[in-house]
């Protein structure tokens, strides 16, 4: 069965050698390797106005026609200023989708 992220961006095969391992913890390893492997990561710079209360490893929701942005992100890094009674602030986001 192919999934719409396997048609989009085509599919991936990774092999992972241990000699060590046996059946069972093969078994066990695939769907962890699975869900972390079946990631499609995003990151983006913007500023923006400020609010005090965004710190790092916030969740932020995004809606910007404009950049054509939408979703849930997390704030990786921000930086504040306040200037001329305009705060600002510039965020390093990232978002992360998971294929179930």
């Amino acid at each position: 069965m192919t999934s719409s992220r396997q048609k989009k961006y085509g599919q991936l095969t990774y092999q992972v050698t241990d000699e060590e391992a046996d059946d069972q913890k093969a078994q066990t390893m695939v769907p962890i390797l699975n869900d972390q492997l079946n990631r499609l990561d995003e990151t983006f710079a913007i500023e923006c106005f400020g609010n005090e209360k965004v710190k790092s490893g916030d969740r932020i929701k995004i809606e910007d026609k404009m950049l054509q942005t939408f979703g849930t992100f997390e704030v990786m890094s921000v930086s504040h200023n306040v200037s001329n009674s305009l705060h600002k602030m510039n965020l390093q986001l990232r978002r992360s989708e998971y294929e179930g």
